[in-house]
């Protein structure tokens, strides 16, 4: 018998507030900003620098819409508890290059770990045998590379997984350049 308390399922995520929206969420969900020594305020995404940091999970066009209105600077100036706040201007972009670099290197050490496939011939096989936790179409596959390895995504899937994977498969347009990934025509993905 499981003692409740030692029972993963029932551990305890830490949650955090966003600044701007006020919305309680996991850390994961939340982006971590914090403050250097000289005052300014920088992107720690891994949540690993030291000192106090203030957190924000809106989207990057709200985000952009504080930054302009000031609002940003004033929640940034509470959560530090100083006035002594320098935000620079291109705050939204160091953000967005933070998590395209953490992504990057995530998806490294699962290559690395022999967790990442591509090509392909592989990566539908592992699809259609449910193999599949995460499927990244690049911005240059074609239309029909992707029905394709969609269609072994669903058939490898159980019913009560694919109702409740609406984050797992990502499709890259070719027209948002924040979201190619330089890999070209490369699909990959990582398995259970």
């Amino acid at each position: 018998m499981r003692n409740p308390p030692n029972d993963p399922l029932d551990a305890h995520v830490p949650e955090r507030t966003c600044i701007l929206s006020r919305r309680t969420a996991p850390k994961e969900e939340l982006i971590r900003l914090a403050l250097g020594p000289d005052g300014e305020v920088a992107p720690d995404v891994r949540a690993r620098a030291p000192g106090r940091g203030a957190w924000i999970g809106v989207s990057r066009a709200e985000f952009d819409e504080a930054h302009a209105k000031g609002k940003l600077k004033g929640a940034l100036q509470r959560a530090f508890k100083t006035n002594a706040v320098e935000i620079p201007d291109d705050l939204g972009e160091r953000i967005a290059q933070a998590l395209r670099q953490a992504t990057l290197d995530r998806l490294g050490m699962e290559a690395r770990s022999g967790n990442l496939i591509n090509g392909a011939d592989r990566v539908e096989t592992a699809a259609r045998n449910g193999n599949v936790y995460l499927l990244i179409h690049a911005a240059d596959a074609g239309e029909d590379g992707r029905k394709k390895l969609d269609q072994a995504w669903r058939v490898g899937s159980e019913p009560e997984i694919l109702a409740n994977s609406g984050a797992k498969v990502f499709y890259f347009p070719r027209n948002a350049p924040s979201c190619r990934w330089p890999w070209g025509a490369r699909m990959w993905y990582i398995s259970r």
